[in-house]
């Protein structure tokens, strides 16, 4: 949702995963020219949960969408951050039946494509988990 300065709704968007399971948005940032980025988790068909990111313009008009999935085992974004050009960082964490969890990070360009991917395995069986994401200049 969107709202005025004066807590006014300017619009809303719903958003339903193909799996219709759990969607629960875990970040929210704002570019420099006022596009919306959302990222969170999504129940996928067959692949239990994956990364989903997307970004609306700032009249709520959807400008893209993208979905991640690293292993079909199960993938939670924690955090997003976006820079001043658009580009957008997603970083969170997957089940890999060798590793256990590992932390998984994705950047997409400003029209939602991806970028790279980078994965952190630390000790074999331990649960890796990031906490958040930051930018610098």
């Amino acid at each position: 949702m969107k709202y005025d300065a004066s807590g006014e709704t300017l619009w809303t968007r719903r958003y339903n995963g193909p799996d219709d399971d759990d969607d629960e948005v875990v970040g929210v940032g704002v570019s420099d020219i006022g596009r919306v980025y959302l990222t969170g988790y999504s129940g996928g068909v067959g692949t239990f949960q994956d990364y989903q990111t997307m970004s609306y313009s700032p009249l709520g008009e959807s400008l893209w969408a993208y979905r991640w999935d690293y292993s079909g085992y199960g993938n939670w974004p924690v955090a997003l951050a976006v820079d001043p050009d658009g580009n957008s960082y997603v970083t969170g964490y997957g089940f890999d039946p060798a590793t256990q969890y590992d932390i998984h990070t994705i950047s997409l360009g400003p029209d939602g494509s991806p970028r790279w991917q980078v994965r952190y395995s630390g000790y074999a069986d331990d649960w890796d988990q990031p906490t958040g994401i930051s930018l610098d200049a």
